[in-house]
This record gives structure tokens, C-alpha cells and sequence, in this order.
């Protein structure tokens, strides 16, 4: 067990510092071994290995290895690793430093509001600091593909805002489950845009990266039997493309995930930076209107995850009876399990989950 644990920790820190795909580890127990492949579903393990007495089958593996691609060793190829001798780096070392025309939120005056437009983008220092802070000498740097439609756009980041070191699950770094039925969180937000939704996060691209899903569920030798429903009274008057129960996704119980990346607007605050009630409340509000007409509106779409981690602040600019002001404003984030309501006979739409 103590080995187990032992393992899964060196693959979630290293999944944690680097984009990948999957990750090979060798395990050695006096003159036997394992060889590993861990992905964001689970692990596959190869039977018992005894390199004193099958020495040539044990070079010959490691042969192998050697011969492979840094793609078919788990590496992503959508993501290139940036050094500090990369002019895009020194790009990411110019963007991090303050400019005149940023706006302290904590220091605003007066002639802060007159170079500021309505409806321009404004650039405050919390976004420069957290910039900076994502460039840090011990945690590496990377452009990013993101595919959008027929086109491909690329980001410069740094270290993510929050990242988890398990290794199993959806990680931070853009894993979603990959079911029938379950919507991209892109996709939901862009339709939460198109029928103006407020308070919601504004999608600038979002897409699947095109062959990368999780294979170790494909693997699962002893998959558990297909779980039974209780049969459900044909729904009536459903609208939705998704009125049909979806199908079991698999038998195995191991999570089927789909590697897929999302750019938004918004450079947040967390809630418990509000520095008064009213701001909290209003924060608040806002989140509740925007929860109210995604059920209203055309989308009939349910959050399911609303807690205080999920609901954030942007300030903005805004006329407020004539006077110019930067107002907190809420934003409902996090939409990837949110259903619609409409959606026909209630079923789990992934292994291990309620409807």
C-alpha cells in the first residue's frame, strides 16, 4: 500500500508540472519490477517482471522506451515548453510589469476615471500581480494550443491559479468526462452567451484537442456489470436534443476522460475578497440573476455546483447616474455539471453519479 501511495504521488506531481497525456513509471522491488502507465482515468500495470532472469526482455523494453517520441512517452504535443532564453518568455517578463495605465482598485482617484472609456478593457494590478506570480524560476512556462472552430489560437501561461496533485480525476489542467449527454463546458457557456445570459463568464475559444482521451478504462480487465435503473415515466413536452436517457457510457468504473481547453474573458476576484457587505450582496445578486435566467431563458439549464469557491468577482466600469464608478460585479463560473431541465428521463449520465 505504502508503495502504491508512493507511486501515485511522484505521477500527480508530475502531471501537476507538466502537460501530458500519460506517464510511465518503472517499478522496482528487488529483482522484480513493474512497469506502469498512469493517465487521468487510472493506471495499468504489467504482470511481475524478474530482470535478473529475463535480462535480455527487460534491455529490450527499456530499448523500446528509448526509441519512443516524447508524444508516445505521455508528453502533450500542444503544449511547447517555454525557456528564459525564448523572446516569447521575454514577452511574458514584460507583460508581468506594472504600466501607468493600470488602476489600483485600492487607490482609485479621480483622474483615474478620465482616462478610462466605458466599454474598454481595463487593465488593474491584481491581474499583473497574479501574472507575476504564475512566473515563478520553479515552475516551467508553456505556449498553448487551443483549437476554436478552424482555427487554432495559442496562450502563454505560467503556473496554473489552483492545481490539485491527484492525478486521477480532471485535474486543472483542462480533463473533462466524456460521456453522451455530458456537454462541454464550452459549448454550455457559448450558448448561455448567445442568449445573454449576464453574470456568467464571456467565452473568448474553446475546444477538444483532437486524439487526446484517456485509453486506461479500454484496458479494465474485469469491468463491473452495466448498473440497473428504475424505469421512468416517459417524459412529455421535452424540447431538448438530449430528451433521450443517454446510454450506459461503460461498463468499466474507471472515468472515461477527453482532454479539452477553455479561454474566458474575465480575470476574477474570490469572494472572500469583498471588502464590504454591500459588495457581497450585490455579488451575491448577481450570481442568483444569472442562475435565474439560465433556468428562464431558452437554455432551461441548471447549475447543480453553485458554492462560494464558484462564484467570483470582476469589477468593471460603469456609468452610475452620470458619474463614472468601478462596480464589483458577480460571476457564476464553473457550469461543466450543470443539466438542463428538460432533459427527458432522469438518469446518471457518467458511472458513480447521482442524476
Amino acid at each position: 500500500t505504502d508503495a502504491r501511495g508512493q507511486l501515485a504521488t511522484y505521477a500527480g506531481k508530475t502531471f501537476a508540472f507538466q502537460h501530458r497525456l500519460a506517464l510511465f513509471l518503472l517499478f522496482v522491488n528487488g529483482t522484480e519490477c513493474r512497469l506502469t502507465r498512469w493517465d487521468r482515468s487510472g493506471v495499468v500495470i504489467t504482470v511481475v517482471l524478474d530482470y535478473c532472469k529475463k535480462w535480455k526482455t527487460f534491455c529490450e523494453i527499456l530499448w523500446r522506451m528509448s526509441q519512443c517520441t516524447n508524444e508516445q512517452l505521455g508528453l502533450d504535443p500542444t503544449a511547447r515548453r517555454i525557456y528564459p532564453t525564448d523572446p516569447l518568455y521575454q514577452v511574458m517578463c514584460e507583460e508581468m510589469k506594472d504600466h501607468a495605465s493600470d488602476i489600483d482598485l485600492d487607490n482609485v482617484t479621480p483622474s483615474d476615471f478620465d482616462k478610462l472609456a466605458l466599454g474598454e478593457p481595463v487593465v488593474y494590478t491584481y491581474m499583473r500581480k497574479m501574472f507575476r506570480t504564475s512566473l515563478r524560476d520553479d515552475v516551467p512556462c508553456y505556449v498553448l494550443d487551443v483549437p476554436y472552430g478552424n482555427e487554432t489560437r495559442q496562450y502563454l501561461v505560467g503556473k496554473p491559479v489552483f492545481f490539485t496533485q491527484e492525478v486521477i480525476g480532471r485535474g486543472t489542467l483542462g480533463w473533462r468526462a466524456d460521456y453522451p449527454g455530458v456537454e462541454p463546458e464550452g459549448q454550455i457557456l457559448q450558448e448561455l452567451n448567445d442568449v445573454r445570459v449576464p453574470h456568467i463568464p464571456t467565452i473568448k475559444c474553446y475546444g477538444d484537442l483532437p486524439g487526446q482521451k484517456t485509453v486506461s478504462p479500454e484496458t479494465d480487465p474485469k469491468p463491473k456489470p452495466r448498473q440497473k435503473h428504475r424505469k421512468q415515466p416517459k417524459a412529455t413536452g421535452a424540447t431538448s436534443t438530449h430528451s433521450q436517457r443517454p446510454p450506459t457510457p461503460s461498463k468499466t468504473p474507471l472515468r472515461l476522460h477527453q482532454h479539452a481547453r477553455l479561454v474566458v474573458e474575465e480575470i476574477v476576484l474570490p469572494l472572500k475578497d469583498f471588502k464590504s457587505g454591500r459588495t457581497l450582496l450585490s455579488v451575491v445578486l448577481d450570481c442568483l440573476e444569472a442562475h435565474y435566467l439560465a433556468v428562464d431563458r431558452k437554455t432551461s439549464r441548471l447549475h447543480r455546483d453553485i458554492s462560494s469557491s464558484n462564484i467570483m468577482m470582476v469589477p468593471k466600469l460603469e456609468d452610475v447616474n452620470g458619474v463614472k464608478r468601478i462596480v464589483y460585479r458577480g460571476l457564476l463560473c464553473d457550469w461543466k455539471m450543470s443539466k438542463r431541465i428538460n432533459a427527458g428521463v432522469r438518469a446518471p449520465r457518467q458511472p458513480v453519479r447521482s442524476v
